[in-house]
């Protein structure tokens, strides 16, 4: 067990989902398991947790973009459905980039042995979107997202995934990702944010 309870329970939740998604169950397991887990759900109780961007949401802004990337589909550790990935920044001879590493296990599946390309995809857009807090100016949206896929990803392997901005503009940014496995690139992206002031949007 760590610190953070709540990610505790996200690793917990994953391990069962990802147990499920492996083995073949029979149908009496299946029933008891589900019975313990509809027992399990109605039990909980409590108030409905606030949203980074409702206006009484607790926190500054730090803490209300630490919260929406703790439950983030693609890197929140709060996350039962997120792999996760963890994130990192850094600067090299290229300038600024934001640095993604990652296992995707057999609920992404698409292809035989290989992450699903629309997880993938979205993988990419979560990073990629990072990159615009490596830059001044406003936060932005998805506008365009390109995606090539080279050779399969493979599942149940490290995953290095790595974005930089390269064109910033006052009005949008795009920036460039690929995936790296064992140093040979898998798949590469491109995307395009519009820049502008939005309460719901954070980098």
């Amino acid at each position: 067990m760590s610190s953070d309870p709540q990610a505790d329970l996200a690793d917990a939740l994953r391990q069962l989902l990802t147990t499920v998604h492996r083995i073949r169950l029979d149908d009496h397991t299946a029933e008891a398991l589900t019975g313990a887990v509809v027992e399990l759900s109605d039990g909980l109780g409590g108030a409905d947790r606030r949203r980074w961007y409702d206006p009484d949401a607790p926190g500054d802004a730090a803490a209300k973009r630490d919260d929406w990337r703790r439950w983030s589909l693609f890197r929140g550790d709060h996350q039962a459905l997120a792999p996760p990935m963890r994130t990192e920044r850094g600067t090299d001879d290229e300038g600024p980039f934001v640095r993604g590493r990652v296992t995707c296990g057999p609920m992404y599946e698409g292809p035989p042995g290989s992450v699903h390309g629309g997880y993938l995809a979205g993988l990419f857009d979560d990073l990629l979107g990072a990159c615009l807090g490596l830059v001044d100016g406003p936060s932005g949206v998805t506008g365009r997202l390109t995606v090539r896929y080279r050779r399969p990803t493979p599942l149940d392997h490290p995953l290095e995934l790595t974005a930089r901005p390269v064109d910033v503009r006052a009005r949008r940014l795009v920036a460039r990702a690929q995936c790296l496995v064992d140093g040979r690139v898998t798949a590469e992206a491109e995307a395009l944010f519009v820049r502008r002031e939005l309460t719901r949007t954070v980098d």
